[in-house]
């Protein structure tokens, strides 16, 4: 069967752009909901929902992706629990519950557009367990790069992690999504041959920071990597590249290490593969969506997270 790409766009957090793989069978297929929600123990639950596009809507319209007018509910261990509701501010739908260890969390979402969508999560995640971590910045070749330290214990189970620093120069936003492995006690676990298909060696793009635990399980697994540092805009502003070099710009924010479930690590396994592909978006690849009728995912994770304040030490150069 003949195969055509249609075109997704999905704001919230940290997902960009992307192309899904369909059966084609004379006509493109309707729209869909977007969803990417991630979960936390105790926590209140916020999520956007976007929907796809067929090739060239949003450049041509700039129209928003989001959507606004959908009806969600949630199920807490397949009974009702409560209809989120919908903030027009930061445009995401929220409730009030906040889900406990072990909870089944449903949701069903649905509008007289795209129909309705389903999916759901367990919240039986442990916490990821740090023997050992730190950072530093060095500079290579007049580029900033935050060089981390880490060591996981892992607990023998299926385990799949996300790894991300959210860093900021003064107010701006840093894109880490480049990045190099400089050390693995186990090789090729940060850039599996199939996820990353932009790698140079051990350089390459792993967007949201997923790996799992195939190669490690019970194992400490250390985990060195050089980031670079790039701020938004920076190619524009001249100045501003001297001035984020200069001793008196403070690199703020954290360090996050998440244990996340397989429906969330699946999806944005394969979607990090679309993101970074070389050359971009010239093939139909699969991105793995474990919401019926819909594109995405609804997960789970818990986090620890490290100031990078404490963990960094002092500035080399070379």
């Amino acid at each position: 069967m003949k195969k055509i790409i249609i075109l997704s766009v999905f704001f919230s957090l940290f997902l960009a752009s992307c192309e899904y793989e369909i059966d084609y069978n004379g006509q493109l297929a309707d729209d869909k909901f977007v969803v990417a929600a991630f979960l936390e123990e105790d926590s209140t639950v916020n999520f956007t929902i976007s929907h796809s596009a067929k090739p060239g809507m949003y450049l041509e319209n700039e129209q928003s992706p989001r959507v606004e007018n959908a009806d969600v509910n949630m199920y807490v261990n397949d009974q009702w629990k409560e209809k989120l509701s919908y903030n027009s501010l930061f445009r995401m739908y929220s409730s009030t519950y906040r889900p406990q260890h072990n909870d089944k969390i449903s949701f069903t979402i649905e509008n007289e557009r795209y129909g309705k969508a389903e999916g759901s999560t367990r919240m039986n995640l442990t916490n990821p367990v740090v023997d050992s971590i730190s950072a530093h910045i060095t500079v290579v070749d007049e580029e900033d790069r935050l060089v981390l330290y880490i060591e996981i214990q892992d607990d023998g189970g299926e385990n799949y992690y996300m790894l991300l620093p959210d860093l900021k120069y003064c107010d701006d936003m840093v894109d880490v999504s480049y990045v190099e492995v400089l050390q693995e006690s186990v090789d090729g676990v940060f850039f599996e041959k199939s996820a990353v298909t932009s790698v140079i060696g051990k350089k390459g793009y792993n967007e949201y920071g997923v790996f799992n635990n195939n190669k490690f399980r019970n194992q400490k697994f250390v985990l060195k990597l050089s980031y670079y540092l790039n701020r938004w805009y920076d190619d524009f502003i001249e100045d501003d590249k001297k001035h984020r070099k200069s001793d008196d710009v403070t690199l703020k924010g954290s360090v996050v290490l998440a244990k996340i479930d397989k429906n969330a690590y699946e999806y944005l396994y394969t979607l990090s593969n679309v993101v970074h592909s070389i050359p971009v978006n010239t093939s139909p690849m699969y991105i793995n969506n474990s919401v019926s009728n819909a594109y995405g995912f609804v997960g789970n994770k818990k986090t620890i997270k490290f100031n990078i304040a404490d963990i960094l030490q002092e500035k080399e150069e070379k």
